[in-house]
């Protein structure tokens, strides 16, 4: 890459989302822990949270004219999968550009809730203490999907070159605006 862009930014706002109604005053809660928040903030940045790998859950409600029920979500930053719920009921997931997923039937004039469940990868929580130890070649046992799952965990698990070439934190869950674009 040339040099001007090496401090260029991971993360861009996707430009369709600029003009759009934002969704503030959110919840986010994970391994115990609940966070208010203006608009979603990535969860390695959180007290106590920063080499946490799991499931968050980012939740919000809004009000929404009758104009704007047709309307599609637009998030500015992932790290992973989300599934995101729209008044309970499922609209999709959301795991690459443009992070975006319509909502076309599931709002409705008036409050409605969001509750978006972030996945995170495994990277933060291997650097918990600054060391890692490879799994042997057989585990003892890992008891909740069986064989397959357990070789495709011990594989994952053994992946030193992910450990050893990231020296920082990624960002975790989700962060930045967070809104509707009227269709």
């Amino acid at each position: 890459f040339s040099p001007e862009l090496e401090n260029a930014p991971a993360v861009t706002v996707n430009p369709a989302c600029l003009n759009e109604l934002p969704l503030t005053g959110w919840t986010f809660t994970a391994d115990g822990r609940t966070f208010a928040m203006e608009e979603p903030e990535s969860w390695e940045t959180l007290d106590g949270l920063k080499h946490f790998s799991g499931t968050g859950v980012y939740e919000c409600a809004f009000d929404v004219g009758a104009g704007e029920t047709n309307s599609v979500l637009c998030l500015s930053g992932l790290s992973a999968a989300a599934r995101v719920y729209v008044n309970g009921e499922c609209a999709g997931d959301i795991w690459t550009h443009p992070l975006e997923i319509p909502l076309k039937g599931l709002l409705r004039e008036g409050t409605n809730s969001i509750r978006i469940e972030v996945y995170s990868t495994l990277v933060n929580e291997m650097m918990t203490d600054g060391s890692y130890e490879a799994l042997p070649d057989v585990l003892p046992e890992w008891p909740y999907y069986g064989t397959v799952i357990n070789i495709q965990r011990k594989a994952r698990l053994n992946c030193m070159r992910e450990f050893t070439e990231q020296k920082e934190v990624l960002k975790s869950g989700l962060w930045g605006r967070v809104s509707l674009r009227r269709e």
